[in-house]
């Protein structure tokens, strides 16, 4: 491009030239210097030109994209506060859904006061106060200084539960139970907190090793959910009713809960499988006719007053209940996924048929356990005394029962030793025996030989004897016949 605006300047010299040169016949020298004069005056006029059109350029472009950039961050703020208007779903990460859903998840706590600094104070009462701004980071750069902080609005008598903050996923977070307080006073931005009955070892060793540097107070005992376990941007779908778990999270949370516990948290959501417990199913239903479902109770109250639903599952906190009345219809083909009981009670009267089963961690009522843990502990600590006492005994009845083994063991001793010598003895009768045997043997072997050495000198007297009888009658006879 240069080269041409070069090529095209030299032309633009040679052509004016040339018309100098054929003016030259009317022209004085007069008028020929002059027009020099001002060919060269403008010559030198177009750098500074040349540069203004440059920098007019950079800076038009400059304007553009800068013009360019706000439209992307004018789109990206319209995003991050209002989502995708074009998208069927909502963007997880736009400002108002969040403020939803954070709403939706504080719902059930009513009023929250975070980031109280514990001031000081003992089992019998803390003093907090209300820190100005969010709480430093560790490994986060301190933010500017903030406002003074405001006057806590708690009304004094109002029965608080109060958390230990921690560290979670950067951010300052809720993380273990100190126990149920009572505002003894309220004096500006400080706050008087009594404890309703005697803190749990675990609380005292918690605030003994100095692990709550802030608390957050609730109104109301947190209320358990699926959705604070699901990883960002969760949708449901025919295999999983929430969508997928938030494994690392599950797992950094709540690695202390037994391993079946633990299982039910990251399997919540899927198809039921045979053996899971009849509770914890929920079948999705599809309508076959119009349904109309009382869910309201008419009465209205708050849900410090008794909580959120009567003994029926019809909601009675004022909050909960629908301004369009105490029913919700639905019309053919809608879907919904209830508790199994309710789903076959509407699938035996005909009004819906089932779609599928799946397994649901039945919720958690914090209210009722962070009531009911110390009452079992109580009766925990009873019972341990009793095993103490019967491992007292118990103790007594083992070292005794050592005695007699022991004393049965020297028993033994002496037992084996005196049948270490029966054996001995055993064998010594044994050799003894059967030399007795052996000269029995010999002996009968000799009386039989002395036997037949008398039979036959039994036989040889026999012979013998007939011998001199015949010599005896022969002489007698001998004597008879002589005259």
């Amino acid at each position: 491009m240069t080269i041409v605006l070069w090529v095209v300047v030299v032309l633009l010299l040679v052509a004016f030239g040339v018309f100098l040169w054929k003016s030259s016949e009317t022209w004085g020298v007069t008028q020929i210097v002059f027009t020099l004069l001002t060919l060269l005056t403008g010559m030198t006029l177009l750098p500074m030109l040349a540069y203004s059109l440059k920098t007019r350029n950079a800076w038009q472009k400059q304007v553009k994209e800068l013009r360019d950039e706000f439209a992307k961050l004018d789109a990206e703020v319209q995003r991050l506060q209002y989502g995708d208007v074009l998208a069927v779903d909502q963007a997880e990460d736009a400002l108002l859904p969040l403020q939803s859903r954070l709403r939706a998840l504080q719902f059930g706590v009513g009023r929250v006061w975070r980031s109280l600094a514990l001031a000081g104070g003992d089992a019998n009462g803390f003093q907090l106060k209300a820190v100005a701004g969010a709480p430093a980071l560790p490994g986060v750069a301190a933010a500017a200084p903030a406002a003074a902080p405001k006057k806590l609005d708690i009304p004094e008598g109002l029965v608080l539960y109060a958390f230990a903050d921690g560290l979670i996923e950067n951010q300052m977070l809720p993380v273990f139970f100190l126990g149920e307080f009572k505002a003894a006073s309220v004096a500006g931005d400080t706050l008087t907190l009594v404890p309703t009955r005697p803190l749990l070892p675990a609380a005292q060793q918690v605030l003994a090793n100095n692990q709550a540097p802030s608390w957050t107070l609730y109104e109301l005992p947190p209320s358990d959910s699926h959705e604070p376990f699901l990883a960002e941007g969760a949708k449901g779908a025919d295999d999983l009713l929430f969508g997928n778990v938030n494994v690392e999270r599950i797992q950094q949370l709540l690695s202390q809960l037994r391993p079946e516990t633990l299982k039910s948290y990251l399997e919540t959501g899927r198809r039921a499988v045979d053996g899971d417990p009849p509770q914890a199913i929920w079948t999705k239903v599809e309508f076959l006719q119009d349904t109309e479902i009382i869910v309201d109770n008419p009465e209205k109250r708050s849900a410090i007053d008794g909580g959120f639903f009567d003994g029926s599952g019809l909601a009675v906190d004022a909050r909960l209940q629908r301004p369009e009345g105490e029913s919700v219809k639905f019309k053919v083909g809608d879907q919904l996924v209830i508790k199994a009981e309710a789903a076959q009670d509407l699938i035996q009267r005909g009004q819906a048929k089932q779609i599928d089963n799946y397994y649901v961690r039945p919720l958690n009522d914090y209210g009722y356990a962070l009531n009911a843990v110390p009452e079992r502990l109580a009766q925990l600590a009873q019972k341990i005394d009793v095993l103490n006492r019967e491992m007292g005994l118990l103790a007594k009845v083992n070292e005794q029962t050592d005695q007699v083994q022991l004393a049965a063991q020297q028993e033994q001793v002496q037992l084996e030793a005196e049948r270490n010598q029966m054996l001995v003895e055993g064998k010594a009768l044994e050799a003894y025996t059967q030399q007795i045997e052996q000269r029995l043997n010999d002996t009968n072997q000799r009386l039989k030989d002395l036997y037949a050495n008398n039979v036959s000198l039994q036989q040889q007297l026999v012979a013998i004897q007939s011998s001199i009888v015949s010599m005896v009658q022969a002489r007698e006879q001998a004597v008879s016949t002589t005259p």
